[in-house]
């Protein structure tokens, strides 16, 4: 069975009252099952599988292995929807869209930047999908996206921070980064790292487009399975983000450079 095989599986259609439910909050379905927070290994690979022949939706995969590592072995599924859609981005708890979402993000308004993403309810929370608030601090020069999570173990929710290498002048050589910063044991110079994603360096050779790590104490399982899950579902969010903003960027810079050649360019 070929990966894209896995996403031959079409939506299930929902019924008249979850449809009224989702136009007043999009989140709140699917109702994700309560304590579902998937398992993911300490590395594993990003991999865009295909556009659906409607392009509605985009096809990508968590799989690990690869390469030296023997063959690649499917983890989650991912979903994204296009267009006019607040909840853009749907993580699976298996390989392919049968299985049940165990993570949303998207926006809660259109034509607004503010992200969000949608958990599980966890022990001590009230039910129904939990909603976390992924916050752009960031600017020209680099990325900062901050949320906020229990962590096992812990009373009140801990604040950590995606961090970006520097996007307008990248080090020669060397894939393009983002890093989880746990902001509470972090000191002035000295970042906590829990989580590392890096851009592919060939994404045309097997449609590889980022590998994640797990490191300190996101790898040894300290921080727990629901951090575990709201680190990864906000990594997706900055992911698709990044990656629409620049297809924008490139449209409009070959509408551009039609129009310069017409001679219809801004003077």
């Amino acid at each position: 069975m070929g990966f894209k095989d896995l996403f031959k599986s079409k939506d299930k259609q929902s019924s008249s009252s979850d449809a009224s439910s989702s136009k007043e909050n999009p989140f709140a379905q699917p109702t994700l099952a309560p304590g579902a927070f998937g398992q993911f290994p300490q590395t594993f690979g990003f991999y865009f599988l295909g556009r659906a022949p409607d392009k509605k939706t985009d096809a990508f995969l968590f799989a690990e292995g690869g390469g030296q590592q023997g063959p690649l072995r499917p983890l989650n599924a991912i979903t994204v929807h296009k267009g006019m859609v607040k909840v853009q981005d749907v993580l699976h708890a298996g390989p392919t869209r049968d299985t049940q979402p165990i993570g949303l993000a998207g926006t809660e308004k259109l034509f607004r930047s503010a992200s969000v993403i949608a958990l599980p309810s966890h022990a001590g929370a009230a039910g129904g999908n939990q909603i976390v608030h992924l916050v752009d601090n960031g600017g020209i020069k680099f990325e900062r996206w901050a949320f906020s999570v229990p962590v096992a173990g812990a009373a009140e929710a801990e604040q950590f921070e995606w961090r970006s290498d520097n996007l307008v002048r990248p080090e020669k050589d060397r894939p393009f980064e983002r890093r989880l910063v746990r902001v509470s044991t972090s000191a002035e110079g000295r970042e906590d790292v829990v989580m590392r994603w890096a851009d592919d360096p060939a994404p045309e050779q097997e449609s590889r487009l980022g590998t994640v790590r797990f490191e300190g104490a996101g790898a040894t399982g300290q921080l727990g399975q629901y951090w575990a899950l709201a680190a990864v579902v906000a990594l997706l969010r900055i992911v698709q983000v990044k990656s629409e903003a620049q297809v924008a960027a490139d449209g409009m810079l070959q509408a551009a450079g039609k129009l310069a050649g017409l001679g219809l360019g801004f003077a």
